[in-house]
């Protein structure tokens, strides 16, 4: 092989290298660019869902705020992006919805409120407080938006399973004053850390069920058909859990010892 052949050799592979480093980069800046578009446009959806939701009468927090002291007890939290996000006008990248919460809206605000959340994909934390939201609705947001917490405080729960909790991966869950019972306790996510199923309709059957659950940190069972020597136990199988029990006092025992 002559000088002239090796030459050229040298050549053509550092084009083809060159050619490979620059589609790669293009590449890059690519899937950066479409990130930074994905990002802009869920701002901009948790934006307008927001807006649809306040007209609907339902309570929601940023994640990007700004706190006000009013006087030593009270204070003021209210939107508010950092100045440099202002100047650049990248905000929509950043803020969203950090929590909603929907309350005793009527069946057809909490529906059209349903569809508002299930467009928001991630939400820290979702509240229902005494609303009439169905098993059906809670399924369509477990299917369609990843949640942290929830609150389910008075919500008309049946007493069979729930497998719309058995994929999520939620840590913090309040099923307190529902229909709760032993079969929904095999739903209940590995993820989970804590637990609030105060005056729901867990047995002693159903404890052993938990033991299962070793990420769990909480749990509550206040003032369920529970019984003191079986919360011991479970005690006992769970040392890593804090668990919480309180007897359940019926309106006539309440009343025969007072």
């Amino acid at each position: 092989m002559s000088d002239t052949e090796a030459s050229v050799r040298r050549t053509r592979r550092r084009i083809r290298w060159s050619l490979r480093v620059l589609f790669v980069f293009i590449g890059l800046i690519a899937i950066g660019m479409a990130w930074v578009s994905y990002q802009m446009r869920m701002g901009n959806v948790h934006e307008d869902a927001a807006k649809k939701l306040r007209e609907l009468g339902v309570s929601i927090d940023w994640k990007l705020v700004e706190t006000t002291p009013l006087s030593p007890n009270s204070y003021r939290v209210e939107k508010k992006l950092p100045s440099w996000m202002e100047r650049l006008g990248v905000g929509a990248m950043f803020q969203r919805l950090s929590r909603v919460q929907i309350s005793d809206q009527s069946p057809e605000k909490v529906d059209l409120a349903v569809q508002q959340i299930v467009r928001l994909k991630q939400l820290p934390h979702f509240s229902s407080y005494n609303a009439p939201l169905t098993e059906t609705q809670l399924e369509t947001l477990f299917d369609h938006v990843q949640f942290e917490s929830v609150y389910l405080q008075s919500m008309k729960l049946g007493r069979g399973p729930i497998p719309c909790f058995q994929n999520s991966n939620i840590t913090w869950l309040l099923v307190a004053r529902t229909q709760f019972s032993n079969p929904a306790i095999d739903d209940l996510p590995m993820s989970l850390e804590y637990f609030d199923a105060t005056r729901t309709r867990i047995s002693n059957d159903g404890l052993e069920k938990f033991v299962r659950l070793k990420n769990l940190q909480k749990l509550i069972l206040r003032r369920t058909p529970t019984t003191k020597s079986a919360i011991n136990d479970l005690r006992k199988k769970m040392p890593w859990c804090e668990i919480e029990w309180e007897e359940l006092r019926l309106p006539w025992t309440a009343q025969t010892t007072k």
